[in-house]
């Protein structure tokens, strides 16, 4: 058990090195500026509350059920995906009453589309991301349960 909890805790100090990383290379700064929903946000501290809540319990000898926890890892690709069709609805909404002759309202909607992309791609990013880290984390804690049972 101790050496699992030592797996986990390196795993998840990893991934904290990781969110600093993003922070040191302005990736949160990015998401401030194109993500207007802030959903890559609550996916990213969904995911690490959820991986606290994991390390402390494996680290305290505590049983865990993962069904729930395997709940959460769909429920950040369904956030991801939520923030996707928000992204699109903002793009498309407005398309249908611009005037194409009007150079200035082209050049609002070019900007209009690229917020909204914007929003689309990060969310969608952060989604698969936290899924996948939180997956990994979630297999190495299912093997060791699956040793112990053998």
């Amino acid at each position: 058990m101790k050496a699992l909890s030592l797996k986990l805790w390196l795993y998840l100090w990893c991934n904290v090195f990781l969110l600093v990383l993003c922070h040191y290379f302005g990736i949160f700064d990015l998401l401030l500026r194109y993500d207007f929903t802030f959903i890559s946000f609550g996916i990213i501290g969904i995911m690490m509350l959820d991986m606290i809540y994991l390390t402390i319990s494996v680290w305290k000898g505590q049983t865990i059920d993962l069904e729930n926890h395997w709940a959460v890892k769909d429920l950040l690709l369904a956030m991801g995906l939520t923030g996707t069709l928000i992204g699109l609805i903002y793009v498309f909404t407005p398309l249908g009453g611009v005037d194409t002759s009007d150079l200035a309202a082209m050049k609002g909607l070019v900007v209009h589309v690229a917020v909204g992309v914007g929003t689309k791609l990060w969310t969608s990013l952060a989604g698969i991301i936290c899924s996948n880290i939180l997956m990994i984390f979630l297999l190495m804690i299912q093997s060791y349960q699956q040793e112990l049972r053998n």
